[in-house]
């Protein structure tokens, strides 16, 4: 298999000379394995992408697979060229709210109030996948999905191929006893006991989803220190990647979806203390960030 990242940044775009080498398009990463070309997520990233396929001068056929429908994650749908060419065939995957599907959700940004196209004038044939926690086979790759801890339904995907693993969580924070605190304001509380049964019963499937994974590509929007203050906002800590990654056994990390307001030389800083942390533990495990137009075979 072979990854291309395509936009990096977690909330907001944030070009400028500060963000150079990290990249400052939000989140989109580009999969190919064997004949079958995959998309993760509609960032900003998908802009270029999509004029990458435009040049190719052939017909597209693409498998989207959107994490959830915040923005950051979506907006740069309206860019990608592809969707606005006759012949081309593209599959969207994704979790449907309890009132919307992935159409309504993707319709939505591009009402006519908000942006001069819109969804029915799109030319390419577009089919639309409501999932939730299953499997989808596609030619001779397999992704299962999975339930991340974050405000919304989102997903993550474990894509399989040719005895390869890349496990993608997107926007995901570890379950912790904050949210059984956060639960009692809500009415009666679950008994402790059983709240801490059931967190931990929650990360052990988190640590299943990543386990021997060649790649985990991971939400690590904080520094350890800055965590606690964002506690709840459904993001995970660069400790927190590699946390998970490490009792998943897992080869390689490239921790992403970087905080807007983190600068190259402040992201150059975060990976190499991760790196060092995780010497300390005795762990083989490889610690990179993702970066704008980066390609690893896998």
């Amino acid at each position: 298999m072979r990854v291309k990242f395509w936009g990096v940044r977690g909330s907001i775009p944030v070009p400028g000379p500060d963000t150079v080498t990290y990249g400052g398009n939000t989140t989109c990463i580009e999969v190919t394995a064997g004949e079958t070309n995959m998309i993760l997520d509609c960032g900003t990233g998908i802009r270029e992408l999509g004029n990458h396929y435009s040049k190719l001068g052939k017909a597209v056929k693409v498998h989207i697979f959107l994490s959830h429908s915040h923005w950051d994650h979506i907006q740069g749908f309206p860019f990608f060229t592809p969707i606005y060419r006759y012949g081309n065939t593209i599959h969207i995957y994704g979790p449907a709210h309890p009132d919307r599907t992935i159409k309504d959700l993707l319709e939505l940004q591009m009402d006519g109030a908000y942006f001069p196209a819109r969804y029915f004038e799109l030319a390419a044939k577009i089919h639309h996948h409501n999932i939730r926690e299953e499997i989808v086979e596609i030619d001779d790759v397999t992704v299962q999905s999975r339930f991340m801890n974050h405000p919304i339904y989102t997903l993550g995907y474990r894509i399989q191929h040719d005895g390869r693993i890349i496990v993608y969580t997107s926007d995901n924070e570890p379950y912790t006893a904050f949210m059984y605190d956060h639960l009692k304001e809500y009415g009666d509380a679950v008994p402790a006991g059983e709240m801490e049964e059931f967190l931990a019963q929650c990360n052990r499937r988190m640590v299943d989803f990543v386990s021997d994974a060649d790649v985990v590509i991971a939400d690590a929007m904080y520094r350890p220190d800055e965590y606690p203050r964002y506690r709840g906002w459904g993001h995970s800590s660069v400790e927190h990647a590699m946390d998970l990654a490490i009792k998943g056994n897992a080869k390689k990390l490239i921790v992403w979806h970087h905080d807007p307001n983190r600068t190259d030389a402040e992201l150059d800083k975060m990976i190499l203390e991760a790196q060092a942390v995780a010497k300390t533990r005795g762990s083989k495990l490889e610690i990179v960030g993702a970066k704008e137009k980066d390609v690893l075979d896998v």
